[in-house]
């Protein structure tokens, strides 16, 4: 939590494991729960890890 900026607001770069794309977004809220924790992304776009270009447009 100390890299988010609840006050002005986050954006992330979110890789998966295992996964050729990646997300950019603004970070929106989450709830920890153990192995069930989340977050929400709002404005998000969908990348390519290898070319670095989008592959989804943002969605609002």
């Amino acid at each position: 939590m100390d890299v988010l900026d609840f006050k002005n607001g986050s954006n992330l770069k979110v890789f998966f494991k295992e996964k050729e794309n990646y997300l950019i977004g603004q970070y929106k809220c989450y709830e920890e729960k153990g192995a069930d924790s989340w977050f929400a992304l709002t404005g998000y776009a969908w990348f390519s890890k290898s070319t670095g270009k989008i592959l989804k447009p943002s969605y609002l």
